[in-house]
């Protein structure tokens, strides 16, 4: 079975198009050689089963916040002025930290409620007899069965116990007086290495788009990627839609948090996740979609016109409004 293999019998006729495009991405060739057969196929049947119990989007906001994680404690990413890198780094970053913590306790709500309930409160169980009998063969036994990871399930139990041992670290570096970048950028290292270690959670990330979720339903742009003739320009087209509506999923994770009048500093983890993925697309129209023989020149400025005025506006926002 390939990893993520499309049904195209369940995908409407005006979305295929759009979905065929997975077809080629679905792919990760070095992960298709390190990853066992047997370990794709449980992913794959695990995503299937978490589509039937309809928990898709607790998925997809998981796999979101993981890679909030990957892009946020990295320089470039971080909302600033221009000519404020100095300033920046010397800042203090305890504010940023807790923000950090915040996200963890999420991505703990989030991995328990896609985890199954029988596996659930099997954890529940072995926890309460590691705790109590505070032997060290007995937490040494409980955490051998963690790091095995037969199932995805075991894998969101690891990615608990790592959250949760992370956020007693950052408890207690909040409270310094003051948390310096290098701090900083070695609890995201930590955060991430801890993260990777969740061998089913890391593979849900490698391969890029799900057909369980990644999809766009929309008559009108089906139609406009059908009538492109070349099929790898209409495959790159495809590609940049479902970029693009997965970024608005992004950005409906912020339209969420202000309905609930939290403020917009607790989104700054999706912000520096949109402006990297943005960077990256606009790279990919630049290189792919404007420079194929069959885009007009008309085209091809409007692209350009639209990536300079986007690239200008991401960045100001990052800077500003992120600090409200």
């Amino acid at each position: 079975m390939k990893p993520f293999a499309l049904n195209l019998d369940k995908v409407d006729s005006d979305n295929l198009v759009l979905i065929a495009a997975l077809q080629r991405e679905v792919r990760h060739p070095v992960m298709d050689n390190l990853v066992p057969r047997s370990e794709q196929t449980k992913l794959n049947r695990w995503l299937e089963e978490i589509s039937r119990k309809k928990k898709t989007d607790y998925v997809f906001e998981l796999e979101m916040w993981i890679k909030c994680f990957d892009r946020f404690f990295r320089t470039k990413n971080q909302p600033s002025e221009d000519g404020e890198a100095r300033t920046f780094l010397l800042k203090d970053f305890r504010q940023e930290l807790a923000i950090v913590c915040d996200v963890t306790l999420r991505m703990s709500f989030l991995a328990n409620e896609i985890m199954s309930e029988e596996r659930s409160n099997l954890l529940q169980f072995d926890k309460y007899v590691s705790n109590s009998l505070k032997r060290d063969y007995v937490m040494d036994n409980f955490l051998n069965r963690l790091l095995a990871q037969l199932t995805p399930d075991d894998s969101l139990a690891l990615l608990l116990e790592a959250l949760s041992d992370l956020r007693s670290i950052m408890d207690d570096l909040v409270r310094m007086p003051e948390v310096p970048f290098k701090t900083f950028t070695s609890m995201g290292k930590l955060i991430n290495r801890e993260i990777k270690q969740c061998r089913y959670l890391e593979m849900l990330v490698a391969y890029k788009f799900k057909v369980y979720y990644d999809r766009v339903e929309n008559p009108a742009i089906a139609a406009l990627v059908k009538r492109v003739r070349h099929e790898a320009l209409r495959q790159d087209l495809a590609k940049v839609f479902l970029e693009l509506f997965r970024l608005l999923r992004y950005l409906e994770c912020i339209e969420r948090d202000l309905s609930r009048d939290q403020p917009l500093k607790h989104s700054l983890l999706v912000f520096s996740l949109v402006n990297s993925e943005l960077r990256q697309l606009f790279d990919f129209i630049e290189t792919r979609i404007c420079r194929h023989p069959d885009v007009s020149q008309e085209c091809i400025d409007t692209l350009d016109a639209a990536i300079f005025c986007n690239s200008s506006g991401c960045n100001y926002r990052g800077s500003s409004e992120a600090t409200c």
